[in-house]
């Protein structure tokens, strides 16, 4: 199994450079590239020492089809690496070579529909994600979220991927009695915004923000799991709870800051054009407030290696412009800081007549990674990944409620990652929005693709839909083993094997129990037809590492 060097040994001296307290963070200023300055903006620090951790496999049983509910997986357990020596070496003396320095997610070279762990291997990302993970209170629910229990439940069932939400408007309905803390900007006032509470000042980002960020990302990153930190979000630029709100709970809307900055460039009281470029009917104002605070996000999580930046979500595809140049500017500010991150496209909203945005849009961006916006085709046969960009099939884009364990199968055989919007324990079971039993599978079998993932070169593994008679396949590309066939339904599946050599074993991942269970051996140079020991929907697994 891959060790991910992704944890790292935070001390309080990294922690305040990384949110610009006192000295430390004065000096970190001083060497680093000069941007938009504002108050209390997080600066960086140089890299903490590195360890790495794993969890323990997680077993549980479930069911894939209706009515019938399995028993949660056991909690995994974590080991951390990377301990140095107690005694320091004496001049002259003979020393072991240092381990390499860890450094961020990239795409891998060998196989681009994956990225390199830092460490040279492929590894897919999986996980859970369902709004709460940054903010108290948001979305006009009472709610908190106990983070070390969460990454308790993400490790527990084999999960090594969260998307960090955000909410930019603390306010979502005119009833809403909750506000969603904590947010970027400080609220000193004077006057009062729309929501009761003293104006935003949008020259002065609040370190408690920040710190908490870097405090979840950090924590995250000694479990050994990758955070996706959300910059933007579009639906508080909109009326969709009633009117005026959420607008007009936003920092930038005209009411709420002190500033005298209005994002409703037109004057139709809403906010789409807070992401749109000046030359589209933007503002430049805006625009450069964004860009501050792009920068100081990048700053306050910047000596970790577990981080990837999502520009927005689910924006209105009007707003490609404003995201491509905002992909832009954070890698420069990346570039420049010499600590290069995964930048994300995500899922765009849906265009006014509720159609669904051209995908390849997002392929010919810059970003790094992708994420389709798309109910039919991504959620019933995702197209196979060609390696154009890595791709994260997230069912909050895909069908939030539709999510099931066949498709989790179905994405990570098309090459894609699999991610799944889910409830947690924030929203009581409402079927069929929130389905315990079918969640529980989910959950299941997205840890068992990490598993499965761990035990094979994924560098080497590419979707071949013409390697099983079910269509999907994730293969060595060389038509040799190790194989992965899904086989939605159960029954027989028929596997080409001519270019594998000698006996080689066979096991199957059963859905509906969460199961592996050993299969018979068989033979490479030839196609095969192999029968899963159970009924229902199977993944066989040839060749594989045990």
């Amino acid at each position: 199994m891959h060790e991910s060097p992704v944890a790292r040994l935070l001390t309080p001296i990294s922690i305040c450079l990384a949110l610009g307290c006192g000295d430390a963070g004065a000096a970190a200023s001083a060497t680093a590239t000069s941007d938009a300055e504002m108050t209390a903006s997080p600066t960086t620090s140089g890299a903490a020492s590195t360890g790495a951790a794993t969890g323990a496999q997680a077993t549980g049983d479930g069911s894939d089809g209706s009515g019938s509910s399995g028993s949660s997986a056991s909690d995994g357990d974590t080991t951390a690496a990377g301990a140095t020596s107690d005694s320091e070496p004496t001049v002259g003396s003979e020393t072991e070579d240092p381990e390499p320095a860890s450094r961020p997610l990239a795409v891998h070279a060998d196989n681009p529909r994956y990225f390199d762990d830092g460490a040279g291997a492929a590894i897919v990302l999986v996980g859970v994600n369902h709004g709460w993970e940054l903010q108290d209170d948001a979305w006009d629910v009472d709610y908190a979220l106990d983070f070390d229990a969460f990454l308790d439940y993400l490790e527990a069932y084999q999960l090594n991927f969260i998307r960090l939400w955000r909410v930019e408007s603390p306010k979502q309905t005119a009833d809403d009695a909750q506000l969603a803390t904590p947010t970027p900007y400080l609220r000193t006032g004077p006057g009062v915004a729309n929501d009761g509470m003293p104006r935003f000042d949008l020259e002065q980002l609040d370190p408690a923000y920040f710190a908490r960020l870097h405090e979840r990302c950090a924590a995250a990153a000694a479990r050994g799991i990758y955070v996706d930190i959300m910059l933007f979000e579009r639906h508080s630029t909109f009326h969709h709870n009633g009117p005026a709100w959420p607008w007009s709970g936003h920092p930038f809307h005209a009411s709420n800051n002190v500033n005298g900055v209005d994002a409703d460039a037109n004057a139709d009281g809403q906010g789409r054009e807070y992401f749109l470029l000046p030359e589209e009917g933007g503002d430049a104002e805006v625009l450069a407030l964004q860009e501050t605070y792009v920068r100081a996000t990048i700053d306050a999580v910047l000596e970790l290696d577990n981080v990837l930046f999502e520009i927005c979500n689910e924006c209105k595809p009007e707003a490609n412009a404003w995201q491509a140049h905002m992909i832009a500017v954070a890698r420069a500010h990346m570039q420049a800081r010499d600590r290069v991150f995964p930048i994300g496209f995500t899922g765009p909203g849906t265009y006014d007549n509720n159609e669904f945005p051209d995908f390849a849009v997002q392929l010919a961006s810059d970003a790094d990674f992708v994420s389709p916006r798309d109910n039919t085709a991504y959620k019933n046969s995702p197209p196979a990944s060609d390696g154009a960009k890595v791709i994260f099939a997230d069912s909050d884009h895909i069908d939030p409620y539709g999510r099931n364990a066949a498709w989790v199968w179905k994405s990570f055989t098309r090459g894609l990652h699999p991610q799944a919007l889910e409830a947690y324990d924030v929203l009581p079971p409402d079927p069929p929005a929130i389905d315990p039993a079918r969640d529980e599978r989910v959950r299941l079998s997205l840890g068992a693709c990490r598993l499965v993932s761990e035990r094979v070169d994924l560098a080497t593994m590419v979707p071949d839909v013409a390697r099983c008679s079910s269509g999907y396949c994730l293969a060595r590309a060389d038509a040799g083993a190790p194989v992965i066939a899904f086989v939605p339904g159960g029954g027989p599946v028929e596997v080409e094997l001519a270019g594998a050599d000698g006996q080689l074993p066979v096991e199957w991942y059963e859905l509906a129990t969460g199961s592996f269970i050993p299969g018979d051996s068989v033979a490479g140079g030839a196609a095969v037809e192999l029968t899963p020991p159970f009924a229902g929907s199977a993944v066989a697994l040839i060749g594989l590492d045990p």
